[in-house]
């Protein structure tokens, strides 16, 4: 009995609740589209005021404006016919008129470059030469006796090479020395003592030594450098 009266209980409570929601929406729904509607009205009033009260004040404005123009048009031709002008009166003005010299120049005519011809031969003897290297020697030297040995031991086509491997190792300072690995000049010998006594201060002799070790190791600077290039050393 208890059972059936509390379900009893229980199902009035859940028709009343879902009675009462559904009054709640109504009752939400229809007063949002009160307020909307209150809210158009009030809109479209304070529009067409200001717009009302924008129109009053253009043509008060414009009102205005056409009434002090017309005073003003009055007041101009008053002043303009009580203007006089009396040619008697007028003095001559004249200005000194000012001389400008114009100096013309004439453009100098460039002269014709003349072109030196140097034969094959010339350029191939002065290659040939060995320029004599004294310590201390500048890089120039330095690099123009490296390459007249190298193409006299191993041809005109590997200097490139040799000249990109040795910027890599020493970057051409025959005083160039690694306190790490011991080794020293431009070739960078490991250790310094396989060069001989004065190796470290002699650039010619530095240079003569590693020319025998790439030619004995790899052949020419180009086998060289392409190790160097897999390793980073040679």
């Amino acid at each position: 009995m208890l059972t059936q009266l509390l379900r009893r209980v229980e199902g009035t409570i859940i028709k009343q609740y879902r009675g009462i929601v559904k009054v709640t929406k109504n009752f939400y729904k229809t007063s949002n589209k009160r307020i909307k509607k209150v809210n158009r009205k009030y809109v479209q009033k304070i529009v067409s005021s200001s717009l009302a009260i924008k129109m009053v004040g253009y043509v008060t404005l414009f009102i205005a404006m056409s009434s002090s123009m017309q005073v003003a048009g009055g007041e101009s031709q008053i002043w303009a016919s009580n203007l006089r002008f009396d040619k008697t009166q007028v003095i001559p003005i004249s200005l000194p008129a000012k001389q400008i010299d114009i100096k013309i120049e004439p453009i100098p005519v460039p002269q014709p470059v003349k072109k030196v011809s140097i034969s094959r031969v010339e350029v191939a003897r002065e290659r040939a030469v060995v320029p004599a290297l004294s310590a201390p020697a500048s890089n120039i030297d330095v690099k123009a006796y490296a390459r007249a040995r190298s193409d006299e031991m191993f041809g005109v086509g590997h200097w490139s090479s040799l000249e990109a491997l040795w910027a890599r190792e020493s970057g051409w300072n025959y005083r160039a020395y690694n306190r790490y690995s011991g080794a020293c000049g431009i070739p960078q010998a490991m250790p310094c003592s396989k060069g001989g006594a004065n190796f470290r201060n002699d650039p010619k002799q530095q240079i003569e030594w590693g020319l025998r070790y790439i030619s004995g190791r790899y052949g020419n600077p180009s086998r060289a450098w392409g190790f160097w290039l897999s390793r980073h050393w040679y």
